[in-house]
């Protein structure tokens, strides 16, 4: 009796060993399986923050791939508008150049009908332009400027005063003159010693001698002009292609 008891209780303790051990590698085996899981939930997490990340990053190279093509699309037109620029810009090339041409023919006509003031300057000056006309290295705007710029000058000299000093060969000697321009009215030259004064005649384009009695008050002209001294009253002679009447300036 004993002993079948003995058997017994050694049966039970057998049984709650294993029951132990088997609990045992329960735990074991679900802490395993937590660890994994947990392990997995991190992995998830990581995914789907590195899914999000990616969402975002392709959502604005969307946007920025649709501002690029407006932007393309922007840059070819403006393209197109320049070179369709370029294209009227050449056009008028074509017909500008014949026209400065003409203008530059036309102010160096006017230069040898005028009053023959500062020839060698403004003869340089057409020639100086006839050169940059010819030049393909100027733009057609800095040459129309240029132009522009010469048939201003010579606009000027229609209400200027001014006095100048050059070299002039009279009766086979050469000479320093004065000359007194005033406006286009007046062309007066006058030798240093005073001993030769003339004045151009717009009628017949010549020299002409002028009377001894304007040799005081063509050289105070002159230093008016020069700014010597102040503005005054003087009488010089203005002679009208149609009479020979003197004023007073």
């Amino acid at each position: 009796m004993f002993l079948i008891l003995f058997v017994i209780l050694n049966l039970q303790a057998d049984d709650l060993t294993k029951s132990k051990q088997a609990i045992t590698e329960m735990h074991k085996e679900a802490k395993s399986s937590q660890q994994k899981i947990n392990k997995w939930d991190d992995e998830t997490k990581k995914l789907l923050t590195l899914y999000r990340s990616t969402l975002n990053k392709t959502e604005n190279l969307k946007i920025y791939n649709e501002q690029l093509s407006s932007y393309i699309k922007s840059q070819k037109e403006e393209v197109l508008e320049i070179r369709k620029k370029i294209e009227e810009v050449k056009d008028t090339g074509k017909e500008i150049v014949p026209l400065m041409l003409r203008m530059l023919d036309s102010l160096d006509q006017f230069i040898n009908l005028d009053v023959p003031f500062l020839l060698t300057k403004r003869k340089k000056r057409i020639q100086e332009l006839k050169d940059i006309l010819n030049r393909s290295d100027v733009s057609i705007s800095e040459k129309y400027r240029q132009l522009i710029s010469a048939y201003n000058l010579e606009q000027d000299y229609g209400r200027t005063m001014e006095s100048y000093r050059e070299i002039k060969e009279i009766e086979g000697k050469e000479l320093t003159l004065d000359y007194l321009r005033l406006g286009r009215l007046v062309l007066i030259y006058k030798s240093l010693d005073g001993n030769h004064m003339s004045y151009w005649d717009k009628k017949s384009k010549q020299w002409k001698n002028l009377p001894k009695s304007y040799k005081k008050p063509v050289t105070k002209a002159i230093k008016m002009a020069k700014k010597q001294i102040p503005p005054d009253l003087v009488k010089l002679p203005i002679f009208p292609p149609s009479s020979n009447t003197e004023k007073k300036l």
